[in-house]
């Protein structure tokens, strides 16, 4: 079960939302680049500038970021504008 105290806490912007719905599903850096037409650099640089500082990760680390996301229920929740985009 989701902890929705700290899903609460954590506040992501829709395109962190989505970056890192589509790193715990497992899509690399490169194709979520593409999916979003911006450069692996600037996706590797949300993660370290923002979404690891989020999750206070003192290492910037795609795999322990993900961890921490799926261990604090994030596997859980779908960006709504991620599921709008494919209803359509």
């Amino acid at each position: 079960m989701a902890n929705k105290n700290i899903i609460q806490q954590i506040i992501l912007s829709e395109q962190e939302e989505l970056i890192l719905f589509m790193l715990i599903a497992g899509y690399t850096q490169n194709e979520i680049g593409e999916f979003l037409k911006v450069s692996r650099s600037y996706i590797l640089k949300l993660i370290s500038e923002q979404l690891c500082p989020k999750f206070q990760l003192k290492i910037v680390s795609t795999k322990l970021l993900i961890e921490a996301a799926v261990s604090y229920g994030f596997a859980n929740l779908v960006p709504d504008h991620f599921l709008y985009s494919y209803l359509r």
